[in-house]
């Protein structure tokens, strides 16, 4: 028993740790500032969204494990996150074209891809940068896996 909660003590530390990063003073001093507004501490940024990363990571062998009690979700699922995270993306460009466009002066406007790409890094309430990255994480693994299975097969 205590040897599978192993992992989950690790992630568990991995978890705290990765949120910690936010009261180091090694980039306190920066910040994302521009015509399109200013976002918070660097610091902050990185713990929040390298914890959504270390929090969505027991997604990859949960799904890896199970692949031959839910075969069509273990072969669905890399795609499912990357466009749950592309949908996240340009929801959020949609949101900042109706919201903050239209009040935006003239030369701001000329800005609004920079707006658009500053408001994805800053959002920390939802995963849309990490649901990719763990989709096309379990995919490469799954690629992998299914390599190594065929050079297995033919040996």
């Amino acid at each position: 028993m205590f040897r599978q909660s192993i992992p989950w003590i690790v992630w568990g530390i991995t978890f705290w740790g990765t949120l910690r990063i936010s009261d180091l003073s090694l980039l306190e001093s920066h910040h994302v500032c521009g015509v399109w507004g200013c976002g918070p501490p660097t610091n902050a940024l990185l713990a929040c969204h390298l914890g959504w990363f270390v929090f969505l990571m027991p997604i990859i062998p949960g799904l890896l494990f199970n692949r031959m009690r839910f075969p069509k979700l273990t072969v669905w699922s890399p795609w499912l996150l990357i466009s749950a995270g592309v949908a996240g993306v340009l929801a959020v460009g949609a949101w900042e074209y109706w919201v903050w466009y239209p009040e935006a002066s003239e030369t701001a406007r000329r800005y609004f891809l920079h707006r658009w790409m500053f408001s994805v890094i800053i959002l920390t309430d939802l995963p849309v940068l990490e649901l990719p990255l763990v989709g096309i994480a379990t995919w490469l693994i799954q690629k992998l896996r299914t390599e190594i299975s065929v050079l297995e097969r033919e040996a």
